[in-house]
């Protein structure tokens, strides 16, 4: 192989690099798009209730430790297993 062919081969393979990112990078910079917004965003609000009588669901509000509902807890310890 002479040095005139190992040269040409050498800046073809070059200019196939150089075509080959050249396109990529205007194919990249074709699909790149970039948006912008800007919003106010707020949380709605909510209220938690609960009920102590069980299936009869009266539902109140207890809003401090003061105002905390009293709970009836009875435990049969003769149906406990270990």
């Amino acid at each position: 192989m002479t040095e005139n062919t190992k040269r040409r081969k050498v800046l073809a393979i070059l200019a196939g690099g150089l075509v080959l990112g050249v396109g990529t990078a205007v194919t990249l910079a074709a699909w790149n798009d970039s948006e912008f917004a800007s919003s106010d965003f707020t949380a709605g609000s909510f209220n938690l209730e609960g009920a102590v009588d069980g299936a009869a669901g009266t539902y109140e509000e207890h809003e401090s430790a003061g105002a905390a509902a009293a709970i009836d807890f009875t435990v049969d310890a003769s149906n406990m297993a270990p």
